[in-house]
């Protein structure tokens, strides 16, 4: 249950939640019925804990060394009692209107927002996971019912554990705890409105208070459907960005001698459920010359790729990933995502392994123009009342 989650069918009704729900909900789990917080009760017992939504899942999650069995304690009772009332969420509302207040000082966000905003007509990535401050005065004790009813429920968790840990002593734990919690929710699925292929506006400059030019580039891709081709897309993607504006590439070289880039210069590719794109961020003096410069690049790959120069790449992809894995938290988060997939986190080693040069030569011709979308933010004149 993440950002993405406006709109879900539960006995062939449509429900709609405003943006911003599951953002806020993740905020409000952390107050316990006592009238404590459960930040505070984690910190009295020494774990470092923490909370993130993305747009398809919200995690929970604690770090500690030898205080698992009361963490996890706490972690489950925090989640089995939500505790909602028309008082702390009223609170609630003023210090996330304060947070999007921040995130709208950061020019970056902004025009993050403004590119999904351009590219996508009704899929709900549109919408900042944050919602708005319009939005979430929407948000009542009924919404956060709903929610916690329908995606809260025994049967919706996925719980990951990684490192040092007594096997016994945890499988009795959740033993007796399995026993009592049991309530499963209402079958449900989340409904995602038709996106047409094209993009909602091609090119937009705006005056904003920038110090210098910002380009964004969006390609818009369709996104696969089947699981596991939509992950081995999505890696070939950024092994094919890697090949052709990685810091090693001589594109990126030649587009820093020229000063088209500096080393603000960064893309990527995002996939969320049903919404693959990638983008690309600048800094430059002349954004109008960079994106036919990228657009160029882009539309005449097999000019700049090679075979060996694609294995090489590979190989540090698969190596960067494997690297990763070392990390504890990193695995635990991994291992929870692609777990929600219903993908095990070692199947995508394979998934890696199987893509090839070819594979990755009829991706690339997947990117089509006409899927294009720019914005150039240009430093905004002032006014002599602003001077």
């Amino acid at each position: 249950f993440g950002g993405l989650a406006l709109q879900f069918i539960v006995d062939e009704k449509i429900e709609t939640i405003p943006a911003g729900s599951a953002h806020f909900f993740e905020h409000k789990i952390f107050a316990m019925p006592n009238g404590e917080d459960a930040f505070s009760l984690f910190s009295s017992l020494g774990l470092d804990a923490n909370a993130m939504t993305s747009y398809t899942e919200t995690a929970y999650l604690f770090k500690t060394t030898n205080g698992l069995l009361p963490g996890l304690k706490l972690l489950l009772e925090m989640i089995d009692n939500p505790h909602f009332t028309n008082e702390n969420i009223a609170v609630e509302k003023q210090i996330i209107a304060e947070e999007l207040d921040m995130y709208l000082d950061d020019i970056d966000t902004v025009m993050t927002n403004n590119l999904y905003e351009n590219m996508y007509h009704n899929h709900p990535i549109k919408h900042d996971i944050g919602g708005t401050k319009k939005s979430i005065q929407e948000i009542d004790k009924e919404t956060l019912n709903r929610i916690y009813e329908t995606f809260y429920q025994f049967n919706q968790r996925i719980l990951v554990i990684a490192g040092n840990v007594d096997i016994k002593e945890l499988r009795d734990f959740f033993h007796t705890y399995d026993q009592n919690n049991n309530v499963k929710a209402a079958k449900f699925k989340i409904f995602y409105p038709k996106e047409p292929k094209s993009v909602v506006k091609k090119h937009e400059v705006k005056q904003m208070p920038v110090f210098s030019p910002k380009l964004m580039l969006g390609f818009k891709l369709t996104s696969p459907k089947k699981t596991t081709e939509a992950i081995k897309e999505h890696i070939a993607a950024q092994i094919l960005l890697n090949l052709l504006f990685g810091k090693s590439s001589s594109t990126y070289q030649q587009l820093l001698e020229e000063k088209l880039i500096n080393s603000q210069f960064h893309c990527g590719a995002n996939q969320e459920h049903n919404a693959f794109f990638i983008a690309f961020y600048a800094e430059t003096k002349y954004p109008s010359k960079l994106k036919k410069a990228i657009a160029n690049i882009i539309f005449n790959f097999e000019e700049y790729i090679s075979q060996s120069a694609f294995e090489r790449n590979k190989r540090s992809f698969i190596g960067q990933f494997i690297y990763l894995l070392n990390n504890v938290d990193r695995k635990a988060m991994l291992y929870a995502s692609y777990l929600h997939k219903r993908i095990p986190l070692y199947d995508v080693l394979d998934i890696q392994q199987s893509i090839t040069y070819e594979y990755v030569i009829e991706f690339a011709r997947k990117i089509k123009k006409q899927n294009m979308a720019s914005l150039i933010y240009i430093k905004h004149k002032l006014s002599k009342v602003e001077k």
